[in-house]
């Protein structure tokens, strides 16, 4: 990287007290570039300066919602980036729940996997989320429970680490028993309803009756309130 775009990066670059807002060149896509005798990819440039390296081709994600935001501290590339692909958040500003869009386990879980040594490592979508907020040395084994009660959620201010014991006791706490909205044939909590009409049509009907594991007419039917009419 030579100086010309180094100092062209810091010349771009009006700081908040979080982020640090692009005010050069963008790409067709809107994305951050540096024009020098080619075009560079801000995010990189920034990362760069940081000593960090994303691999050739490998996609540089923001995690503040602020698309022209260049501070280093909110870029992750790798593992990290492929993570928040999958990441769908619900009303941030009023501290909804982030969806985990990406595979479930028959519990309603998030699944996510990643390599190491050559090994693929196989946790909870939510797991994860609590290690790279948290700065936890991956693949030590967490026992991570929910505040919102709601398995598919990855937000971390909604994690917090606890025992075995104190996850069954959490549950039984938030009366997670067969009765009420979880009793007979109902497989969704008024939470997941209100998620599924906020999600839509963001995702689309099919794809939302696999994330919930319900059917395609369910997913439409709460849509148009035939079920669930009094949320």
């Amino acid at each position: 990287m030579n100086e010309i775009v180094i100092k062209k990066f810091w010349n771009n670059i009006e700081k908040t007290n979080n982020c640090w807002n692009w005010k050069g060149f963008l790409d067709k896509s809107g994305l951050p570039i540096i024009r020098a005798t080619k075009e560079y990819s801000s995010r990189r440039v920034s990362l760069f300066i940081e000593n960090k390296f994303p691999a050739k081709g490998e996609q540089v994600l923001v995690t503040c919602n602020n698309k022209l935001c260049v501070n280093p501290e909110h870029l992750v590339y790798g593992d990290e980036a492929r993570f928040w692909n999958k990441v769908f958040k619900l009303s941030e500003q009023q501290g909804g729940c982030w969806i985990w869009i990406g595979a479930h386990d028959k519990n309603g879980y998030g699944k996510f996997h990643l390599s190491n040594d050559g090994l693929d490592i196989h946790l909870r979508a939510h797991v994860y989320s609590f290690m790279i907020y948290n700065r936890v040395p991956r693949f030590k084994i967490l026992q991570v429970c929910h505040t919102c009660d709601n398995p598919a959620c990855v937000r971390p201010e909604h994690l917090f680490l606890g025992t075995a014991q104190e996850n069954t006791d959490d549950k039984v706490s938030k009366n997670k028993q067969a009765k009420g909205e979880l009793h007979g044939i109902s497989k969704l909590t008024e939470a997941q309803v209100k998620e599924i009409r906020e999600l839509y049509p963001k995702i689309n009907g099919m794809k939302l009756a696999k994330l919930y594991n319900v059917t395609h007419s369910v997913i439409y039917s709460i849509l148009n309130r035939k079920y669930w009419k009094h949320i």
